[in-house]
């Protein structure tokens, strides 16, 4: 029960990141390399860091689990 309301809710976060985070118009390039960007990061970067993010913890609860079996 306790993994479904937490899959559940990191999804519904996910979901709230990337609505706030879509670009709905695209933003002004001047061409110029050192010219700051003012462009929020994309809802695909957010997703992948929350990928590895999960990936992660997975990969440190199954080593600590093998860790107490040894």
């Amino acid at each position: 029960m306790k993994a479904k309301v937490f899959w559940g809710t990191l999804l519904l976060l996910l979901i709230n990141v990337c609505n706030l985070f879509a670009q709905g118009t695209p933003c002004g390039d001047s061409g110029d390399p050192d010219d700051p960007v003012t462009c929020p990061i994309d809802a695909w970067v957010w997703i992948l860091v929350a990928v590895a993010l999960i990936f992660a913890t997975v990969q440190l609860y199954h080593r600590q689990k093998m860790a107490k079996a040894i």
